[in-house]
């Protein structure tokens, strides 16, 4: 868990050192790894900095020194790109997809672009409103505050909520859970996903909504050991046995694309064998 600023530092040199050996290696997937993983650790330095400039005496949800509000306001740039950083990321795993390079693939190839483009329009979208908002006085918590379980109150996950909502908390789940929704669809998209994308989607929806229940409002600054389990699993993935293991696509374009071209080829290597051993 992110609690101080040396345990933040310390997460944030760990993932930059993995994201740098990742990009060195450049095996499998590596380098896809390390575009989908920049916002995150991105994030975790974000963490840190803010930790050295928050003042428990002095600082409100409205009032604090104009570093905390700077860096505060750089993670909602931060979080809301996570979806740009997915998006690329499976759109550079068509190279990784054998049949995605078929002309049969050209579909395909265009979903893609248009997920690409939603999370382009997203990532502008949601800062501009956000900052805006705040700017009105609109969005009144706009400091980073350290909550009652020791970690950062991010002014992120503390949206305003329309007058007449009389559960704000959920409201501001159900927000939340549009943002995750629109998170997963590049995941889901991903035409050559492997273990560490399986892992954080099996994973993350029940850790978020663990933390969720555990920390309240302190949800948004502590999950900085998924981030890291998932710097793991970068590691391990061009590693037997996990990279003998061919998961296919979710997205039922990719998954016929994957499993028509493995059919072909299985077919072409069945018929080489047999031609071979009637030569012999």
């Amino acid at each position: 868990m992110c609690w101080s600023a040396r345990v933040s530092a310390a997460f944030a040199a760990c993932e930059t050192l993995v994201l740098c050996f990742c990009w060195w290696r450049n095996k499998l997937h590596d380098r896809r790894h390390v575009v989908g993983h920049v916002p995150l650790a991105l994030q975790e330095v974000g963490q840190a900095l803010l930790w050295t400039q928050m003042r428990p005496a002095e600082d409100s949800p409205s009032t604090c020194a104009w570093p905390n509000r700077a860096l505060s306001f750089a993670l909602v740039v931060i979080v809301h790109g996570v979806p740009l950083a997915f998006s690329l990321k499976a759109y550079v795993g068509m190279e990784h997809n054998p049949g995605a390079m078929t002309l049969a693939a050209e579909p395909f190839r265009q979903r893609l672009k248009a997920t690409l483009r939603q999370s382009v329009a997203w990532g502008l979208a949601l800062p501009a409103l956000t900052g805006a908002l705040m700017l009105l006085g609109v969005w009144t918590h706009v400091c980073t505050l350290r909550g009652p379980h020791g970690h950062q109150v991010w002014p992120l996950v503390m949206m305003p909520v329309p007058r007449g909502v009389e559960y704000a908390e959920a409201f501001r789940l159900a927000m939340w859970a549009a943002y995750f929704v629109v998170v997963s669809q590049p995941l889901y998209m991903d035409p050559a996903p492997d273990v560490a994308v399986v892992a954080f989607s099996v994973v993350g929806p029940f850790t978020v909504l663990g933390l969720v229940l555990w920390l309240g409002d302190e949800w948004g600054s502590s999950w900085c050991f998924l981030a890291s389990l998932l710097c793991v699993f970068y590691v391990l993935a061009p590693l037997p046995p996990f990279r003998s293991m061919r998961i296919a696509p979710p997205n039922p374009m990719a998954r016929a694309l994957f499993y028509e071209y493995a059919g072909e080829h299985a077919i072409e290597r069945r018929e080489l064998l047999q031609s071979a051993r009637s030569a012999a």
